[in-house]
């Protein structure tokens, strides 16, 4: 199968981002944008890359990117600020939309890119979602790694090599009650919504929060527990990207 490939980068914050559109033979007219984690970039995020190509072999044309601070885009990993990431998604969602013309578009955002995706679930182009390891709570799941006392966090560990200092700037902290009201005040007006949650993450380490995100979106929905899964669905990822493909194709069927 060839794929078509496009690479170039687009202007967020006025910095640079690097994108990636990637566009099978007869493809469908549903683009699936897919959002990586803290840590990772477009290429290293666990399942990115393998969940595209499935993807791809569907004839589902798919749409990345690297944040601010990551991969190829501007900054480094320290000047990370949710308001900075939330304006960078919009950016890229406006970009879909007026320049590759899409206007039924699917998100698949695994952790930050989970919760960065919600902040856009309810744009009128988003047709589906696929969110996995994703919380409404990281006042609380990133509170560890910050004290009152220090500017910067403890060093951060996650599952690919950050882009100079693995360590954040307490403005991220500060904005965690910020991007968790913005994801509930979107995701409540969302539909058709997967969420994918393993039971053995020690990241997003409350098993609660993916049924209270289940309760706040709109039919329709459907939640999985992958028992035994980690944060990077290690062993798991096979189940973990056909679930995601399967749901795509259920909504896009149901489109009239």
């Amino acid at each position: 199968m060839r794929i078509n490939r496009k690479e170039f980068w687009i202007r967020s914050n006025d910095n640079n981002l690097y994108c990636l559109f990637e566009r099978p033979d007869n493809p469908k007219n549903i683009l699936i944008m897919l959002l990586h984690g803290l840590t990772n970039s477009h290429i290293d995020c666990p399942l990115i890359s393998e969940s595209a190509e499935l993807f791809h072999s569907k004839g589902f044309p798919t749409f990345r990117f690297d944040y601010y601070g990551s991969g190829k885009s501007d900054g480094e990993f320290k000047d990370k600020t949710w308001k900075v990431m939330v304006k960078n998604t919009k950016d890229v969602l406006k970009y879909a939309k007026t320049k590759l013309n899409y206007s039924k578009i699917g998100i698949w955002g695994r952790s930050l890119g989970a919760i960065l995706g919600a902040t856009i679930s309810d744009d009128p182009s988003i047709i589906a979602s696929v969110f996995l390891s994703m919380t409404i709570h990281t006042n609380l799941s990133f509170s560890r790694f910050f004290s009152k006392e220090k500017l910067v966090s403890l060093p951060i560990k996650g599952t690919a090599v950050v882009k100079g200092e693995p360590i954040l700037d307490k403005r991220f902290y500060d904005e965690t009650e910020y991007i968790d009201r913005l994801q509930e005040k979107h995701l409540s007006k969302a539909r058709n919504i997967l969420i994918v949650q393993g039971t053995k993450d020690k990241t997003v380490y409350d098993q609660t929060w993916a049924k209270e995100i289940y309760d706040i979106v709109n039919k329709s929905k459907k939640l999985i527990y992958i028992k035994g899964a980690d944060h990077a669905y290690t062993n798991h990822e096979v189940r973990v990207i056909r679930e995601g493909l399967k749901w795509f194709d259920k909504c896009s069927n149901n489109l009239t």
